[in-house]
């Protein structure tokens, strides 16, 4: 009986020892940040969150298909996006999108990188087709209560008859002006 009482005791004295052992741990990394951005406006209208960083993909295309100035991809369309628009306000919005006008075009905007394609340039229009230049308001748009979609073009353009080969990316920021 002692022997039996002798190892009940070693037994739970060695589980109780042993405990802290097979406890999990915890351990913390640094998981990176988080970046918030935001604004509040005394406008007619809040830009929706999915247009603010937006990223239009124009694709590939082949310098055989600028044979000439004026050589022109089809287009790919994207909006800006407005919320909660209250036409008591404002009534009509335009967008001016702001960056440096191609030396070979000045209605289209100057690729940028040191890799950049050369003779070629990107070209905005809004939805009836009309070009909206670089730091230049686009056609004005009628808002109607709640939410609003202006719609656009991008497409690329050579300024020369002859181009070659590069990027085609461009940067550029947006304003909206509301009448």
């Amino acid at each position: 009986m002692k022997k039996l009482l002798l190892s009940a005791i070693i037994t739970s004295t060695m589980a109780v020892m042993a405990a802290p052992a097979l406890a999990a741990t915890t351990t913390t990394v640094n998981g990176g940040s988080v970046n918030f951005e935001g604004s509040v406006v005394n406008a007619a209208c809040g830009v929706d969150s999915s247009s603010s960083n937006q990223t239009v993909r124009l694709g590939q295309f082949r310098v055989a298909e600028f044979a000439a100035k004026g050589d022109e991809t089809g287009r790919i369309p994207f909006s800006i996006k407005l919320n909660n628009c209250d036409t008591t306000v404002s009534t009509n919005a335009a967008i001016t999108f702001n960056g440096t006008a191609s030396s070979g075009d000045a209605n289209a905007f100057a690729l940028q990188g040191a890799d950049a394609a050369e003779n070629i340039a990107l070209k905005i229009t809004d939805s009836t087709s009309a070009i909206v230049a670089p730091n230049q308001a686009s056609t004005t748009q009628k808002l109607i209560d709640g939410e609003n979609q202006l719609n656009y073009n991008a497409s690329l353009i050579s300024t020369e008859d002859a181009v070659k080969a590069g990027s085609a990316n461009v940067t550029t920021n947006f304003m909206v002006t509301y009448s």
